[in-house]
């Protein structure tokens, strides 16, 4: 599948960003000393055009995140699984993990997970191949309840992920 411009623009500044991170990680753990902000300076490095706003985990490690802002219709599912991929091979460079995926609404829920479920469709192919794991992903609808179980690989047999559908 031919990505389309912006998506393409997206991505490289993605695996930009990811590159530098592991970069700059790399840097401040053999300068622990330097307090290095490795997740801003990562950031700064990438030249991605826009500020940062860096974030820190409840230690004050820096806490590397992006948001990428998709129109309607502009291929979020493509998007996400491609994101995932760069962030399994470049960053953790590992292809095992646990994926929450989380949506707003039941018609999203059905339709991503319709999506993902079809192993014809070339997002699928992608989300297979960068996770390298078998996966199976189930829903009962009762109420606002729904339930995905996860069969995963490496270290992760399975991971039950109770979620709250239909919010609005």
């Amino acid at each position: 599948m031919k990505l389309k411009e912006y998506q393409d623009r997206a991505l490289k500044e993605v695996k930009s960003f990811l590159e530098q991170l592991v970069a700059w990680r790399k840097r401040a753990a053999e300068n622990p000393d330097l307090k290095i902000d490795f997740a801003a300076k990562a950031w700064e490095k990438a030249e991605v055009g826009r500020a940062c706003i860096p974030k820190h985990d409840c230690l004050g490690r820096p806490l590397p995140m992006f948001c990428l802002k998709i129109p309607t219709g502009g291929g979020k599912t493509l998007m996400a699984v491609k994101t995932i991929d760069h962030v399994q091979n470049l960053y953790l460079q590992r292809q095992t993990g646990l994926v929450v995926w989380i949506v707003p609404t039941q018609q999203i829920y059905r339709q991503t997970l319709t999506r993902l479920a079809d192993r014809d469709d070339s997002r699928m192919f992608t989300f297979g191949r960068s996770a390298s794991c078998k996966w199976s992903a189930r829903a009962k609808s009762s109420g606002t309840a729904g339930r995905f179980t996860l069969r995963m690989c490496g270290n992760i047999s399975s991971a039950k992920v109770w979620r709250r559908i239909g919010l609005r």
